[in-house]
C-alpha cells in the first residue's frame, strides 16, 4: 500500500489561501509504502496535476494523453523546471491571475490588475485578524509591507524567492531581471495558450458553452 499525504492549499490568512504567494500555494506532501525510494526529502519541484500520472504509474497503467502532469517518482521521467498557479474567482469578486515558479524565481499576471489582493470580501472578512488588519490599515498604523495588500496588484509580479521568501519585493521594473522576467512571462504564455483555453471567456458565455439548449448536460449512464 502506497499512502500519499498532502493539504489544501495554504492556511485560511491573509496572503496564503487562494493567493498566489508560495503562502498560498506551497503545501506538505508526504508518500510512504513506496519501496523504491529513499526516505529522505526529495527536493523536485511538484504540482498537483502530477499525482493523477504518478498514481497510475505505481499501477503499471500509461497515463493519457490527456494528462500534462508526470510521474515524479519514475526515474525515468523529466524533472519539472516550472510548476503553474491560477486563480479566477474569489467567492464574489472575479481576480483572475496566473503564476509560473521556477526553482528560485516567481512571476505573476494579473489581469484584473486594479483589484487588490486585500479586496473586501464576505467570507474572509469573518476572520477577525481580517478586519484588525483591514481597520488599522485605514487608520494608517500599517507599514509599507502591510499595506501593500490594500493597494490595486498591478500588471506583473516578480519575485526572488531565494532572496526574499515573502515575496514583498517587486523586481518586474529592474533592469538587471529583464530576462529572467521575459523568459518566465513568456513560459507563462505557452502555458495558457496550451492549456488555459477557457481562462479568457467570461463566466456568462462559458455557461452558454456548456448548457446544451438551456438545459445542464448529462453524462452518459
Amino acid at each position: 500500500t502506497v499512502i500519499i499525504w498532502t493539504s489544501d492549499h495554504g492556511d485560511g490568512l491573509p496572503r496564503a489561501k487562494r493567493e498566489l504567494y508560495d503562502s498560498g500555494i506551497n503545501v506538505p506532501m508526504i508518500i510512504a509504502g513506496n519501496q523504491s525510494q529513499s526516505s529522505g526529502p526529495d527536493h523536485q519541484m511538484i504540482s498537483f496535476v502530477d499525482l493523477a500520472p504518478t498514481i497510475l504509474g505505481l499501477a503499471d497503467v500509461e497515463k493519457s494523453d490527456w494528462h500534462h502532469g508526470r510521474n515524479f517518482l519514475s526515474n525515468n521521467s523529466q524533472k519539472r523546471e516550472y510548476v503553474f498557479a491560477s486563480r479566477d474567482r474569489i467567492d464574489e469578486v472575479n481576480d483572475r491571475q496566473r503564476a509560473v515558479r521556477d526553482k528560485r524565481y516567481k512571476y505573476i499576471r494579473s489581469f484584473n490588475e486594479s483589484v487588490p489582493g486585500g479586496h473586501p470580501l464576505a467570507y474572509r472578512d469573518n476572520l477577525e485578524i481580517t478586519r484588525a488588519w483591514r481597520e488599522a490599515h485605514k487608520k494608517g498604523l500599517t507599514t509599507a509591507i502591510q499595506s501593500e495588500w490594500f493597494e490595486p496588484f498591478g500588471r506583473e509580479k516578480l519575485f526572488d524567492l531565494k532572496k526574499d521568501p515573502h515575496e514583498t519585493v517587486n523586481l518586474v521594473r529592474k533592469s538587471n531581471y529583464s530576462k529572467i522576467k521575459d523568459r518566465l512571462s513568456s513560459t507563462l504564455d505557452k502555458f495558457i495558450n496550451r492549456y488555459d483555453p477557457w481562462g479568457n471567456i467570461s463566466e456568462t458565455n462559458m455557461r452558454d458553452v456548456f448548457l446544451l439548449k438551456g438545459q445542464i448536460r448529462q453524462t452518459n449512464p
